[in-house]
């Protein structure tokens, strides 16, 4: 699955905040996208780098204006972030964050791990 297809996922396991990582069931955009991977609660280092492992190119190093203000970016972990934020104060739609998104996630992203979200979100087979 796609980092986009992840969030949209995401999105209906928490609820989109994007000043919390993960945390009491809510998330930002890259959170809802560790949720649907079956995570709970994102503040260590190891659930933040199982996201960067799954999907590399958000920390690539690139030069990415955010969409909406125009401010200059470091990495596209760093954009998304930005456009979260935006989401937030209503500058921007949820699905305008996700096409936004779309349109710089690799076309031939597929991790090669099985996902079994349900699973291990809700308890299933535990």
């Amino acid at each position: 699955m796609k980092f986009s297809e992840h969030i949209v996922l995401g999105s209906t396991l928490v609820k989109f905040k994007s000043c919390v990582f993960l945390q009491e069931g809510c998330g930002c955009l890259i959170g809802m996208a560790g949720a649907s991977l079956g995570e709970t609660d994102l503040g260590g280092r190891a659930s933040a780098d199982r996201i960067t492992e799954l999907f590399p190119w958000l920390t690539k190093m690139r030069v990415v204006r955010c969409p909406v203000c125009s401010v200059t970016q470091y990495s596209y972990c760093e954009s998304v972030s930005c456009v979260a934020y935006h989401v937030e104060v209503g500058e921007m739609t949820f699905e305008q964050a996700l096409d936004y998104i779309r349109s710089i996630e690799p076309a031939d992203e597929f991790p090669n791990q099985e996902v079994p979200v349900w699973n291990r979100y809700h308890g299933v087979g535990a």
